[in-house]
């Protein structure tokens, strides 16, 4: 039976690469962005192309519903997110930078979870032992390794969604949906510009884990935060 992953913030980076890699894998590829015309190129079926924004609820619901109910996802990968502005500080950050990277990077993953949670049952249920869950974190999340000033609103709004994760982690694993939080290094990409690991290598790494966690009856691994070469990080 093909797998069905849904990868979220598809049309560029990380994401793009990941909707790539499981396209080669024969995976069914359901990937999202703002703008479906981004999609272009990727090899996924029209149908398959949706358009997604994850700070909108109707958007997400929208999506849920010309998804279908009765379509099984193996995989949600949510990567779709936001870095901010890297020069501001904590004087002039404001309320505004502070709900909009949240809304994308904690409330979004969460909605979009929320809103496939009856797919995600049906992928637990068909051609795999679990299905899986991938929140794309950063190792900026972490409380315990935090050392360094700047990207307030983005760590924050890691920080909260490992949290999200976690307590999701527990509540669905009566349903044989296991949640894994994932920092995929620090990756060039048009959001880090400066990146020193390439889309492709975080990808292979990340895929070990998945494939780790796909297979993970016992679902062992789920509620952990690791980085793409497989170290477990602290919160």
């Amino acid at each position: 039976m093909t797998k069905t992953v849904v990868i979220t913030g598809a049309s560029r980076g990380i994401g793009r690469q990941l909707a790539t890699k499981y396209h080669e894998l024969g995976w069914r590829v359901i990937a999202t962005a703002r703008q479906v015309s981004a999609l272009e190129g990727l090899g996924v079926a029209a149908q398959d192309a949706f358009e997604l924004d994850v700070t909108s609820p109707g958007s997400i619901s929208t999506f849920a519903t010309a998804l279908g109910a009765e379509t099984a996802v193996n995989l949600l990968i949510n990567n779709a997110g936001v870095l901010g502005d890297r020069q501001k500080t904590i004087s002039d950050i404001s309320k505004a930078d502070l709900l909009y990277t949240f809304e994308t990077n904690t409330v979004g993953p969460f909605l979009v979870t929320q809103a496939l949670l009856e797919n995600l049952k049906l992928g637990a249920g068909f051609g795999s032992s679990v299905a899986l869950v991938v929140n794309i974190s950063s190792d900026a999340a972490s409380i315990t390794e935090n050392a360094s000033s700047g990207l307030i609103a983005y760590r924050a709004s890691k920080t909260a969604s490992n949290s999200l994760s976690k307590s999701l982690a527990i509540d669905l694993k009566s349903f044989k949906v296991s949640v894994l939080q994932l920092h995929p290094g620090y990756v060039k990409t048009d959001m880090s510009p400066n990146g020193i690991i390439s889309p492709e290598k975080s990808v292979e790494g990340m895929n070990k884990i998945i494939n780790r966690a796909l297979d993970d009856s016992s679902l062992d691994l789920t509620g952990r935060f690791y980085d793409f070469e497989g170290r477990e990080l602290p919160w």
